[in-house]
């Protein structure tokens, strides 16, 4: 997911996550502020982060935050 727009150099939000005790009391979207305001502070244009396709509450909190789809990856994992 990207905010803004993708003409300039990127931030990249890496992971988010909120323990499940902690979750829907608002912890989430001050994170994604916080980063939003450093990213801007930075000059970046704009702020990339990752999400599962599954996880429909944090893709509500991006996109209530402006985040628009940018490229959807699939992910492969191999546990030894």
């Amino acid at each position: 997911l990207q905010h803004d727009d993708a003409s300039g150099e990127a931030r990249e939000v890496a992971y988010v996550g909120v323990v499940p005790e902690a979750r829907r009391r608002g912890h989430g979207r001050q994170l994604l502020l916080r980063a939003l305001l450093e990213a801007r502070a930075a000059g970046k244009s704009s702020l990339a982060l990752s999400v599962d396709a599954r996880n429909r509450p944090a893709w509500q909190l991006y996109e209530s935050l402006g985040f628009e789809e940018a490229l959807r990856q699939q992910v492969l994992l191999r546990l030894e």
